[in-house]
């Protein structure tokens, strides 16, 4: 075997890998805890809000945005279904919609958008952060988000995150059985 037909291979193997280790955030060998984690959030009242308040529930976990006219509206619905499952089955826990656009997302328009849809229960948390530490849990979740031509294009996951701060459960588009989440 001529190995020297190789070495372009194994060379773009090692410049890949070595391109990928100088591109994993320094936060990645942290703790994958979901509530460890120490970024603050400002929820539709302006008040300032850490993710470890929730620990010891279970808590629905969506990234979204007010203006998205697409995958955001289904996340909405499918989140206001889980919200009933819970309330059936008197589940302690909290539904978290975390915008992916919190330069346009102010608290003023997390509260209207929390109006328009008419969400009135106490579970719901509309939250909006900096974009990089946005993007570094969003990471951590597996949820994956990118501006392009003026829209922000993302993922259609809506993640359970348990009691001890994993994910127990991620809902990937919109026709999961939602009845055994908890």
């Amino acid at each position: 075997m001529n190995t020297s037909n190789l070495r372009p291979v194994l060379f773009g193997i090692f410049l890949a890998v070595s391109t990928f280790a100088a591109l994993t955030p320094s936060w990645a060998g942290d703790s994958t805890n979901f509530f460890e984690k120490p970024y603050v959030f400002e929820n539709e009242e302006s008040a300032k809000i850490k993710l470890s308040q929730w620990q010891n529930e279970d808590v629905v976990v969506a990234f979204a945005f007010t203006t998205c006219r697409i995958t955001c509206p289904q996340v909405m619905r499918q989140l206001s279904k889980i919200q009933k499952i819970m309330d059936q089955k008197s589940v302690k826990g909290e539904i978290l919609f975390i915008s992916i656009d919190p330069e346009n997302d102010s608290p003023a328009r997390l509260a209207i958008f929390k109006k328009d849809h008419k969400i009135t229960s106490s579970r719901w948390h509309f939250l909006r952060g900096n974009l990089d530490e946005t993007k570094k849990l969003a990471q951590l979740l597996n949820f994956g988000f990118n501006t392009s031509d003026e829209h922000i294009w993302h993922d259609r996951k809506v993640f359970v995150v348990g009691k001890d701060g994993q994910v127990r459960a991620t809902l990937k588009g919109f026709d999961a059985d939602l009845s055994r989440l908890f």
